[in-house]
């Protein structure tokens, strides 16, 4: 965190509380589960590579977020930006008519009867429909 009238660091005070508490934690938490062992004794050894990473993670998480804003006055402020309405123009558009060639067919295929349901199942090469009774 700078002082009060000197220029703002490149790096975020948030992102850099977050990560060299993260480091430092993750190190530190490291080195005491690999060289000391009670601190993994009756935790499952599939488990003990994630302690550091879990402990590093937390603490990094609450560093970053207790860790004050760092205010940026050579940011620009933001725009507020009004809505212009915008007329937008619609053509009427119809669909051209149907040849009659279309309406003759559906006619022709309308007219004819459907066949029944045992003519319908069967065909070529297959057994008959079973029967109920």
């Amino acid at each position: 965190m700078t002082a009060p009238g000197q220029p703002n660091s490149l790096v975020e005070t948030k992102v850099a509380a977050g990560s060299g508490t993260g480091i430092a934690v993750g190190l530190l938490t490291w080195a005491l589960v690999t060289f000391i062992p009670a601190w993994h004794d009756g935790i499952p050894s599939q488990l003990v590579p994630f302690i550091p990473v879990a402990a590093a993670w937390l603490v990094s998480t609450a560093a970053g977020y207790l860790a004050p804003h760092t205010h940026r006055p050579d940011l620009l402020p933001v725009a507020e930006v009004v809505p212009v309405p915008v007329a937008v123009p619609v053509a009427e558009v119809t669909a051209p008519p149907r040849p009659a060639e279309v309406d003759a067919g559906l006619a022709i295929v309308a007219s004819e009867p459907l066949p029944a349901v045992e003519e319908r199942l069967a065909g070529p090469g297959l057994p008959p429909p079973p029967t109920q009774g």
